[in-house]
């Protein structure tokens, strides 16, 4: 009986215990629930449904504006140089641009450059030769370029 008035108060804190941690179950149980009706609402919505805050984008591009000018050795100028243009995302180029200069051996344009692409690898051909360089991408790419 000695024992039994020793082990009370302890059967009743294990007691409470359980009661305690049952209510938690309950609550984690509650709130799985309310995420999975949640979810279920969510996926019933069209795109029209959406709603984004002011100044979002939904462009994953960025504007480039670029401005290249090639000179051989002698300083001259040299037109009409086939230019190839290749995002750089890590060690993976992919061509996304193929154009000429102008006579003057000048080529502006106006790029949308996928996000993806950290780099440009421009690549100009000349006589039978290829001159490659890298750009890091920036809003404008201005650059003079000496052709071997």
């Amino acid at each position: 009986m000695k024992n039994l008035i020793y082990l009370s108060p302890l059967l009743a804190l294990l007691l409470l215990n359980s009661c305690s941690a049952s209510k938690e179950l309950k609550q984690l149980q509650d709130e799985a629930l309310e995420m999975n009706k949640n979810q279920s609402a969510l996926s019933q919505l069209t795109i029209d449904q959406l709603e984004v805050i002011d100044g979002f984008n939904y462009l994953d591009d960025r504007a480039v504006e670029l401005d290249l000018n090639f000179i051989s050795k002698g300083q001259t100028t040299v037109g009409y140089l086939q230019v190839d243009i290749a995002g750089l995302s890590g060690k993976v180029a992919e061509r996304f641009f193929s154009g000429m200069t102008d006579r003057s051996g000048r080529l502006h344009i106006d790029l949308e450059v996928p996000d993806r692409y950290r780099n440009l690898l421009i690549t100009a051909k000349f006589r039978g030769k290829e001159k490659q360089f890298r750009a890091p991408i920036r809003p404008m790419i201005q650059q003079q370029v000496a052709l071997p």
